[in-house]
């Protein structure tokens, strides 16, 4: 899954083991998988496997730029190409917990917390709320308040198939502020 794939760029990017980096090949085994759906990798993991054997040639090969994480709270830098903030990491570890615990993974889990997520945020009290509750974000210098979250990426498909990185360009940010109307 995502986490996997920033763990061995990371570890890759940090160990410095190999003179040229390697291509990699993705292979959906997560929960959310958006990096290895941006590569339009979909379905079981063994036939996608079974794929990469009975023709190489016919991969796929896409970029995307590597994005490094530093903060004084890390004891070394993260790679990836998606890096949430605010919520994000809540929701993760809330997932991890009320559902993928129980075998609500994929996208009966996704589907379930994502509806959750909305009527929370259209209907319910964003504040109160342990999951969702505004915090004030910092990305260097600059400092957003009241966010209930916020991404930047590289990948040109999220979940929901949001894109929130132009053709042209290969960052891509999103944030949403409560309360929503100022």
């Amino acid at each position: 899954g995502d986490g996997t794939v920033d763990a061995v760029v990371t570890l890759m990017r940090e160990k410095e083991i190999f003179e040229k980096e390697p291509l990699l090949v993705l292979l959906p085994g997560g929960t959310t998988n958006m990096t290895i759906r941006d590569a339009g990798i979909q379905g079981c993991p063994l036939k996608a496997l079974a794929k990469v054997f009975k023709d190489p040639s016919r991969l796929k090969t896409i970029e995307r730029h590597l994005m490094k994480a530093t903060s004084p709270g890390l004891s070394s830098s993260v790679y990836g190409f998606f890096f949430g903030m605010g919520a994000i990491p809540r929701i993760i570890k809330h997932a991890r917990k009320a559902l993928h615990s129980k075998g609500h993974t994929g996208a009966s889990g996704e589907l379930f917390l994502l509806i959750r997520t909305l009527l929370i945020l259209l209907f319910g009290d964003v504040e109160k709320d342990k999951v969702l509750n505004p915090s004030t974000l910092k990305i260097q210098n600059e400092q957003a308040s009241n966010c209930v979250f916020s991404i930047v990426t590289t990948l040109h498909r999220l979940v929901l198939g949001l894109n929130p990185t132009k053709q042209k360009h290969n960052l891509g940010f999103m944030a949403l502020k409560y309360p929503y109307k100022n």
